[in-house]
């Protein structure tokens, strides 16, 4: 495999910071559950109706952490009931 030797100093730990970031901010469906305190297979079925947002990696499903609190905020703007977390 050959390597990029175009980066500029700085770049690679721009890189590093923003995948670090990426994948602190993606959850698993079980972190989701934990976080909203339901069942796991509660989260697959909202993921499948699309009423959750979820981010599809192949076969793989992902939530971003920003979008599970804004979908809450949402859910709470819209049902004048404070949702909480």
């Amino acid at each position: 495999m050959a390597r990029c030797r175009s980066w500029l100093p700085g770049e690679a730990t721009a890189l590093t910071l923003t995948m670090s970031h990426m994948r602190d901010s993606l959850l698993t469906a079980e972190q989701v559950a934990d976080l909203l305190g339901v069942p796991r297979s509660w989260v697959y079925e909202q993921s499948r109706r699309g009423t959750i947002p979820t981010v599809t990696l192949g076969r793989y499903r992902r939530y971003r952490r920003e979008a599970i609190e804004e979908w809450l905020r949402e859910i709470e703007r819209h049902s004048g009931a404070p949702v909480r977390g």
